[in-house]
């Protein structure tokens, strides 16, 4: 009779020789401590199933009895103990057992013809006899990450006799002959088969006893929970809606390289895998933000994700080839313009004199880093959309609040950091007439007037000690209109005194604006006669320009009475 294991995993594994006297060997021992499990697939309820198979494995304690794990048959064994893990197994029961095997001939540890130690037969050529003690164990863990490390190590024994190399040179020979061979050892997921045989670095310990030539060996190797071939990683996401209505999702990576170079590897890594994290948020976005229960409770449709990262952080270890990323992704629609982003207020104004002003401000973050040359490369031109599109946004705040009126830009502003990489603007508009010129090439216009009127023209007579006469005619004093009209003319990317902005266009407008002027609002006084007597303008580097018009005009009376007024 036979007992069968199937699905098991090896936990450890320890070979002794036993000796007669100081030269024959009488048998070896090989112990082994396994891990194993019963599975009822269509098993719905109780546990009676897998309590008989416990049962009969708790009868096997004792007795020898051949034993097959994983179909490799390992001769007599004698079970020395059985743990059971699982209180109420209905369809999956895990235990740990360990047992002895006592071997002889073809399945020791002599020839190493079995299939845990094939391949290093060359190691004990000629010095098996002089094996006093080996034993062997391997551990493997699975973290809640899925990350897993796995230890092999190897405690040997060797007995000092004439003729050969030391105790300490055999035992270091014979171990490196184990860790250089792939042992045949398997684990219940598949997912795991072949972790041996993984490339990456490898750490070993090593201790020595002199005295009693007790050697120890130990090899380690940890793996994060995705493995390339090169490098091996692990991966965590975070989504976060915020209380502004946007979503951001971020992806941290740690990496570790495992190809020579390895930190080369590491480095080069994280750039692959920031080019694939765009892909594996917007899954999580999809997902969780376009699902049936996010849109119950939130009906508005969101923004989709940008595919541009907002911010981007890579940490590297060159010392033991560890790396980390993160990067974080939004919806956040002032990163949908393409080489940079923006962000903006819009405050309205209306002044005691029903005067409105519109201004953006907002500020332009482009990617990439600083620059020492980053005046130099800016092309403030590049950036027209960016005021168009600040504009349309003006005059739409402007008609949302009532007003109607034409508006006019009256200042643009940019502050430029010297080595970047944001800037600062300021756009303003008003729907102040003074800037609605509708003169081609004069951006400001304010029309001064200033009235002196006719005063009527009388003689007065003093009779002493009597009365005094005060004798109106029909004639006035002159009377004075005088209009000044201040402007600002546009700035020409020219020098003003060689090429100047005045053209005869400008000063023909702003001529008939005057005149035009003179006679609106004027004075309610008939006038018999008017005449011009200064027409002039003035114009300076700030590009102002004073034109000035005025004209003195005779009034008349058409009834008037002389009059006597008594002392």
């Amino acid at each position: 009779m036979s007992y069968i294991i199937t699905g098991a995993q090896l936990l450890t594994y320890s070979h002794q020789n036993i000796f007669l006297g100081d030269t024959t060997r009488l048998n070896s021992l090989k112990n082994y401590t396994v891990e194993g499990f019963f599975l009822q697939a269509s098993n719905t309820s109780g546990v009676a199933q897998n309590l008989a198979l416990e049962s009969g494995l708790v009868r096997s304690l004792n007795q020898r009895e051949e034993i097959i794990v994983n179909n490799v048959n390992l001769g007599p064994a004698k079970i020395n103990s059985i743990n059971f893990n699982a209180n109420n197994p209905i369809r999956l029961s895990k235990y740990t057992i360990n047992f002895d095997v006592l071997t002889s001939g073809n399945y020791d540890l002599y020839n190493l013809s079995g299939n845990l130690y094939s391949g290093i037969t060359g190691s004990l050529t000629g010095t098996a006899s002089l094996l006093e003690a080996f034993d062997e164990t391997f551990s493997f863990n699975i973290t809640e990450d899925d990350s897993y490390n796995y230890s092999q190590s190897i405690n040997i024994r060797y007995r000092k006799a004439d003729g050969y190399e030391s105790p300490i040179n055999l035992a270091k020979r014979l171990a490196s002959g184990i860790f250089s061979a792939n042992p045949n050892i398997g684990f219940i997921d598949s997912k795991y088969s072949g972790f041996y045989t993984k490339t990456g670095k490898k750490f070993f310990t090593e201790n020595y006893n002199l005295i009693t030539n007790d050697c120890s060996f130990t090899k380690t190797f940890n793996l994060f929970n995705n493995y390339s071939g090169d490098y091996t990683l692990t991966l965590s996401q975070n989504l976060a809606f915020g209380n502004d209505g946007n979503v951001t999702v971020s992806e941290q990576g740690n990496i570790r390289g495992l190809k020579e170079p390895r930190f080369a590897t590491a480095s080069g890594a994280v750039e692959t895998e920031l080019s694939k994290s765009f892909s594996r948020c917007s899954g999580l976005f999809n997902t969780y933000i376009l699902s049936n229960n996010f849109a119950n409770a939130y009906p508005v449709s969101p923004y989709p994700l940008i595919n541009t990262g907002i911010e981007i952080s890579r940490t590297f270890n060159n010392f033991n080839a560890d790396a980390q990323y993160s990067i974080t992704y939004t919806n956040n629609p002032v990163y949908t313009i393409s080489g940079y982003t923006r962000e903006g207020t819009i405050t309205v104004n209306q002044n005691n004199l029903d005067i409105v002003e519109v201004q953006e401000n907002g500020s332009i973050r482009f990617y990439g880093n600083k620059n020492q040359n980053f005046i130099a490369n800016l092309n403030l031109k590049a950036l027209t959309g960016v005021f168009n599109s600040a504009s349309g946004r003006i005059y739409n705040a402007y008609s949302f609040e009532g007003f109607s009126n034409p508006l006019s830009i009256i200042e643009k502003t940019t502050s430029v950091p010297r080595y970047g990489n944001q800037m600062a603007y300021s756009l303003k508009y008003s729907d102040d007439k003074i800037y609605n010129t509708n003169i081609s090439g004069v951006k400001k216009l304010v029309v001064k007037k200033s009235d002196t009127s006719p005063k009527h023209i009388y003689n007065q007579y003093i009779i002493p000690n009597k009365t005094v006469f005060l004798n109106a005619g029909g004639q006035t004093e002159m009377g004075e209109r005088s209009v000044t009209l201040e402007c600002v003319i546009e700035r020409k990317n020219a020098n003003i005194y060689t090429s100047s902005p005045v053209t005869n266009s400008i000063l023909t407008n702003l001529k008939s604006a005057a005149i035009q002027e003179l006679g609106t609002d004027f004075p309610n006084v008939p006038v018999q006669e008017a005449f011009i007597t200064k027409a002039s303008y003035n114009f300076n580097s700030d590009f102002n320009l004073n034109l000035d018009l005025g004209i003195n005009y005779v009034s008349y009376v058409d009834q008037f009475n002389s009059g006597i007024l008594m002392l």
